[in-house]
């Protein structure tokens, strides 16, 4: 991306179109906030490079590639791939395994307290029980 046209030469097409594209990479300053709201001289080139881009009529796939080419895959708002799966997907499996371990070991800590709280069973002895043997005619 070495050409570079001030943003006042946009038509309202491409400006508008620059304006969806500034939000989807993130300042490389500080990798916080897209260049779309960061002011930064940082920001402001990316910006200045995408409408660059967008002048020279390439395609939002030509300026997402050159400017990961550039930055690497750290200047996407929004992770491609494994990342974006690592993201997005890794915390609620997170949250979902450790809200699981707390209702078992509130069970567990449920149940030891009942048990714990129960009067003695009184055990009776197996030999105190009657012999009783059934007739076959009884059936």
């Amino acid at each position: 991306m070495s050409q570079v046209l001030p943003a006042a030469t946009l038509e309202p097409d491409q400006q508008r179109r620059a304006a969806y594209l500034y939000t989807l990479f993130v300042a490389p300053c500080c990798w916080r906030q897209s260049v779309a709201v960061h002011r930064s001289e940082a920001a402001l080139h990316v910006r200045t490079e995408i409408d660059g881009a967008v002048q020279a009529g390439r395609s939002d796939a030509e300026i997402k590639e050159a400017l990961i080419q550039e930055y690497g895959h750290g200047i996407l708002m929004n992770p491609e791939g494994i990342r974006g799966f690592v993201v997005y997907t890794v915390p609620y499996l997170a949250l979902t395994v450790g809200l699981l371990l707390v209702i078992v070991w509130m069970k567990k800590r449920r149940y030891s307290t009942l048990v714990r709280d129960l009067p003695p069973f009184p055990m009776q002895n197996a030999t105190g029980l009657p012999d009783v043997e059934f007739e076959e005619d009884f059936v």
